[in-house]
């Protein structure tokens, strides 16, 4: 009864509030500022009892126009585990006048999960309205019963760029239990009292402006506010789980490995014997990796506890697929019937997704399993779900952050590798031949090492017309006309390399203005300027790189240049640049040119440097050179 009358009284708040609100011209200037769209309020509320988790959702957005028409959109996941009680929504027209309302019947139903899932219960109900005028205001409600696992979701008020908020507020109402809580970038109203014997949790935050997307800004997900929350006892598929730090987490996560690295005998003495004549470990770590790739395929895994529980390693050698807990736990299992300890490691995988706090566990700041195996020169890193990936390279989506170690005693934070400026590199060389009818033909050798060998390790699984249409898509060049092209893996241990060699011709590339052709040398690292002179958000670097060229170029016989093009060099603190054009015969010139940049945050009063930094590579990188057609005299 308790909970009917919440529900009730929320619902009679919300259309009253609406009456009186939602009319356009009550939302504050400020809040207008760079936003597509204005929440006007956001209310999540939980509450856990009879082992069942309770979420009641309630919230209304002002999409101001076309630029914000998806977030109209309501979307509710759910699987087995949840049962979604209610559905309500109701459209409001700029003056905050009714003007239509939704039902759970209104909404369609979908799988929710991509083609290369085999085994996932996920779907989503999703409404999404047609909008025909601008602002329009949609207020929607909606209750779930989750009876998986019973940890409240972090909260995030905003969750993209260009929105802004008016009121949220979050509440969880638990039994006698601790919540742990950790913000980021969002300081709320935050109160704790005891009702009817259980303790009520209240956050409230007022007035979040709209963040502006700029050129060089760091993920929305570094920028969100958010609330991460971890209950520190609490129900878990029918199971009692807690954690309150990254050492007991890792403990419950190593329970879930128990007894599924076991391997039938038939594959230990396979194992065994592929591995016999292994020099060293490294040795046998290379044999199991290479017989793991080509063995096993990626598959998502999303059903039920097996979104958390790795697949037997028994059932991935059965049946020859995995997710990404699977794998690394197969591979795990087949270095242990070698004598090889590894450890099975869960990380934030992508520019979205980290292990942002040391001192704070949360299940949200992890998404992806690898492979940690310790040796004795070094510790190997193992990606386990990409049969491409060379030995000890895990991905530029995986390295420079922090991952957890999963082991009996419980979890150990540790750091992947990191690569510098000096270790991610793009080498250009080869030779470009300029004709008079203003055609341009490369023969070009493209090589990309440590993380920007994730740029070419596409071609590595394409087809030979995929493989072609990528290729042409990275060259951001009109009219570019691949003739031929030869990829090569030349990855070693630790260190991932790919070779492009390339054939192609670029029409009109080269302007004929009369005996004079005009050519811009920079053909494939071209920077063009995108900065604006002001800036409101600190400039952010996300990969530290060094980009080389040296290539020469031919002119037709008879042309010379006309203006001589003076070296460069200058630097600031996001990095260095240099270019150089110098004739080495009669028609052929050397152009080289080198670009570092160091990943990082720099701040705003550093930007002016960096915005001429920037704008000064533009000029060089599409600065013409000036060739000459000149009379020949003939001395008889």
């Amino acid at each position: 009864m308790r909970r009917c009358i919440l529900l009730f009284g929320i619902i009679l708040s919300f259309h009253s509030y609406a009456q009186n609100h939602f009319n356009v011209v009550h939302i504050p200037d400020s809040l207008r500022e760079n936003a597509d769209a204005v929440i006007r309020y956001s209310n999540t509320n939980y509450e856990i009892k009879n082992n069942v988790l309770l979420k009641q959702v309630s919230f209304a957005i002002t999409i101001l126009n076309e630029n914000a028409k998806e977030r109209a959109s309501l979307v509710i996941p759910y699987n087995s585990y949840t049962n979604i009680k209610s559905v309500a929504g109701v459209v409001y027209n700029s003056m905050g006048i009714k003007t239509n309302k939704l039902s759970k019947d209104d909404m369609a139903d979908y799988a929710a999960y991509p083609s290369f899932t085999l085994f996932s219960d996920s779907r989503i109900k999703i409404a999404r309205p047609v909008i025909k005028n601008y602002p329009i205001t949609f207020e929607y409600i909606y209750e779930i019963e989750y009876s998986g696992f019973l940890m409240p979701e972090s909260w995030m008020p905003i969750l993209d760029y260009r929105i802004s908020l008016e009121k949220g507020h979050l509440q969880i109402l638990i039994p006698d239990t601790i919540i742990l809580f950790r913000y980021q970038n969002i300081q709320p109203a935050f109160n704790i009292k005891k009702l009817n014997g259980k303790f009520l949790y209240t956050w409230d935050v007022d007035y979040i402006k709209a963040f502006e997307k700029e050129p060089f800004s760091k993920p929305f997900s570094m920028y969100m506010p958010k609330i991460f929350i971890n209950i520190r006892n609490t129900g878990f598929y029918g199971h009692k789980v807690g954690y309150d730090n990254w050492e007991s987490y890792g403990k419950m996560i190593y329970n879930l490995l128990i007894d599924r690295d076991k391997l039938p005998r038939e594959t230990i003495e396979e194992i065994s014997a592929l591995c016999r004549n292994a020099e060293n470990d490294l040795g046998k770590v290379n044999l199991v990796y290479s017989y793991m790739q080509n063995k096993v395929r990626y598959v998502n895994v999303t059903k039920g506890i097996g979104g958390y529980q790795p697949i037997a390693a028994a059932d991935v050698n059965k049946y020859g697929y995995g997710d990404c807990k699977a794998l690394a736990n197969y591979t795990r299992a087949l270095l242990q019937s070698v004598g090889i300890k590894s450890y099975y490691t869960e990380i934030g995988s992508g520019k979205d997704k980290t292990i942002a706090f040391t001192d704070f566990a949360s299940i949200d700041q992890t998404n992806h399993a690898i492979l940690c195996v310790p040796l004795t020169s070094d510790t190997m890193w193992l990606e386990c779900t990409n049969s491409n990936m060379p030995l000890g390279y895990i991905g530029a989506a995986n390295s420079n952050r922090k991952a957890l170690l999963v082991a009996e005693e419980g979890g150990k934070l540790v750091n992947t590798p990191t690569y510098d400026e000096f270790a991610n590199r793009n080498n250009v060389t080869g030779q470009i031949y300029i004709d008079t009818t203003g055609v341009v033909k490369l023969e070009l050798i493209l090589s990309y090492a440590n993380e920007l060998f994730d740029e070419i390790m596409p071609l590595m699984s394409l087809s030979k017309d995929e493989q072609e249409k990528y290729i042409i898509h990275s060259m951001p060049i009109n009219g570019f006309n691949l003739r031929s092209y030869k990829f090569e893996n030349k990855s070693t241990l630790n260190y991932p390399l790919g070779e492009l060699e390339i054939k192609a011709e670029i029409p009109k590339y080269a302007d004929l203005m009369g005996k004079r052709i005009a050519f811009k040398p920079n053909v494939i690292n071209r920077y063009n300027f995108t900065l604006h002179k002001k800036r409101r958000t600190n400039f952010y670097i996300s990969q530290s790189y060094t980009q080389k060229d040296s290539i020469i170029i031919h002119i037709p016989d008879g042309y010379r240049l006309e203006f001589e093009f003076q070296p460069v060099e200058f630097s600031c603190q996001v990095g260095s640049y240099n270019m150089m054009f110098t004739q080495i015969a009669n028609h052929s010139f050397l152009m080289k040119r080198t670009l570092v940049l160091k990943r990082g945050e720099y701040s705003i009063d550093e930007y002016p440097a960096i915005y001429d930094f920037f704008r000064k590579i533009a000029s060089y990188d599409n600065k013409n050179c000036v060739f000459n057609k000149y009379n020949r005299i003939n001395k008889n």
